[in-house]
C-alpha cells in the first residue's frame, strides 16, 4: 500500500522530534519532564503541520497550473485541427466544382458532336 509523500513526510518529522526531545539535555532546573516533552513536541508537530500545510497547497497550485496548460494546449489543438479540416474541405468541395464543370463541358461536347 503506498503511502502519499506528505503522510511519510510528516510521521518521520514527528519521530525526529520525539527522539530530538527524548535526547535533549536537562535544563538548569533539572526538569526534561513531560510538561517540557509536551511542549516541544506540540511546537514540532505544529511547525510540522505548517510545513505539510504548505506543500501540499504547493503542490495543489502547480497542478492546478498543470491542468491550465494542458486545457489551453487542448483546446489550440483542436482548434488547429477544426481549422485544417475545413481547409481540407473548402478544397474538395473547389476540386469537386472544377471536375463537374469539365463533365459538364465534355457532356455538352459530346451532344454538340451527336447532332452534327
Amino acid at each position: 500500500m503506498k503511502m502519499p509523500m506528505v503522510e511519510v513526510l510528516g510521521i518521520v518529522v514527528a519521530v525526529c522530534v520525539m527522539a530530538m526531545v527524548g535526547c535533549a539535555p536537562q535544563t538548569e532546573s533539572g526538569q526534561n519532564g513531560a510538561a517540557g516533552l509536551g511542549e516541544q513536541t506540540g511546537e514540532a508537530l505544529d511547525a510540522a503541520a505548517g510545513n505539510t500545510a504548505d506543500a501540499t497547497s504547493g503542490i495543489v497550485e502547480k497542478a492546478g497550473e498543470i491542468k491550465d496548460a494542458a486545457v489551453e494546449k487542448t483546446v489550440d489543438a483542436a482548434e488547429a485541427t477544426a481549422d485544417a479540416a475545413k481547409d481540407a474541405s473548402d478544397q474538395a468541395v473547389e476540386k469537386s466544382g472544377e471536375l463537374l464543370e469539365d463533365a459538364g463541358a465534355a457532356a455538352e461536347e459530346a451532344g454538340e458532336e451527336m447532332q452534327n
